[in-house]
């Protein structure tokens, strides 16, 4: 994962895991954050944890499915 310069940047975290990553893009001043993973049981511990961060306005999406289905 790399994040860009400035605080617009976009973040796809591919293979997401946990989203502990694109948590943490978005804490660093990400725009918005993709967390996506092929695995669904990855995709839903993403969500979880993006929940419970969700008290702090955190712009992170998690999504499920290879590469060519992620929005």
């Amino acid at each position: 994962m790399l994040l860009a310069d400035g605080p617009a940047a976009r973040v796809l975290d591919v293979g997401t895991g946990t989203g502990i990553l694109a948590l943490a893009a978005a804490r660093a001043g990400a725009e918005s954050v993709v967390a996506a993973d092929i695995n669904a049981p990855a995709a839903a511990a993403t969500a979880e944890t993006i929940a419970g961060f969700q008290r702090k306005a955190i712009p992170v999406t998690a999504d499920v499915g290879d590469l060519g289905q992620i929005d």
